[in-house]
């Protein structure tokens, strides 16, 4: 049942086509559709970085430079770049 239920949420949210029958076809976004979802995520990444740099220490601050280093180094490199990219965003600001 919750995938069934998830399913139909996802179908409410557009993102899934059930077809009686046939199953879930993850539907097809437009050039549009894609350009909102970076739009709205470059908005959020901004914010999120924006609230989280006060909190951060001179360790993770330096942690955060040496990865986006190595991900210029490595941009060509979509398996290397992408680990360093995931490493980058798993990094946490201590809580004050």
């Amino acid at each position: 049942m919750p995938v069934r239920e998830a399913l139909r949420e996802l179908e409410a949210e557009g993102l899934v086509t059930i077809a009686p029958h046939r199953g879930a076809v993850v539907t097809r976004l437009t050039a549009e559709d894609l350009q909102d979802i970076y739009d709205i995520r470059t908005n959020l990444e901004e914010l999120t970085t924006r609230l989280a740099v006060p909190h951060m220490d001179e360790a993770i601050l330096a942690g955060l430079t040496e990865c986006v280093q190595e991900m210029a180094d490595h941009f060509d490199d979509e398996m290397t770049y992408t680990k360093l990219n995931h490493q980058f965003h798993l990094m946490r600001p201590l809580h004050n």
